[in-house]
């Protein structure tokens, strides 16, 4: 007669002798990720056993996907040599943030010295320290020191611009 031991006792050896031999025949590969990471994955082979950052994968080429919100998603390509212990370090890019310029009057905008369009507006910056000018008629120069998150962060500046005075004066005099 059928027993079902006759089957599921050599089905469950040939599977331990599959992971038996995956175990003994992967190498250890630990991913850092800064500033740290929403989702990883690795794709690619067979596939890969994970715990945190480390994984347990086969020799290969593998296909490294890393997320975070508020960072550019990141994909590249990683060769797991037969070394016992390897690592791969990623760095993500911040998205830039939205930048609301909010005055009174139409004003042309400059990031760094590169004019980017006109106020009022919203406007994708880098982040880090940027220098925001603005140009408006009749109206002295404004610039200031910006740090801008990004990371998608919205964020407002909205100056006081102050009227030229003189070039007001000057046109009463002319008039």
């Amino acid at each position: 007669g059928f027993h079902p031991r006759r089957v599921i006792v050599p089905v469950l050896a040939a599977l331990f002798a599959v992971a038996i031999c995956f175990v003994f025949t992967s190498v250890s590969l630990t991913v850092t990720v800064a500033p740290g990471a929403d989702r990883i994955a690795l794709q690619g082979g067979l596939p890969a056993l994970g715990l945190g950052s480390q994984y347990l994968l086969r020799p290969g080429q593998y296909e490294l996907q890393v997320e975070r919100a508020g960072y550019e998603p990141l994909t590249q390509t990683v060769d797991v040599t037969e070394e016992a212990n390897q690592s791969v370090d990623v760095t993500l890019e911040k998205l830039p943030g939205l930048l609301t310029i909010e005055v009174p009057v139409a004003a042309t905008v400059s990031i760094d010295g590169t004019e980017v369009g006109s106020a009022p507006g919203v406007f994708e910056v880098a982040p880090g320290k940027r220098t925001v000018s603005l140009a408006a008629p009749r109206h002295r120069a404004f610039s200031t020191e910006l740090d801008v998150e990004g990371a998608g962060i919205k964020q407002t500046l909205a100056p006081d611009l102050v009227p030229a005075v003189a070039l007001a004066a000057r046109y009463l005099a002319e008039a």
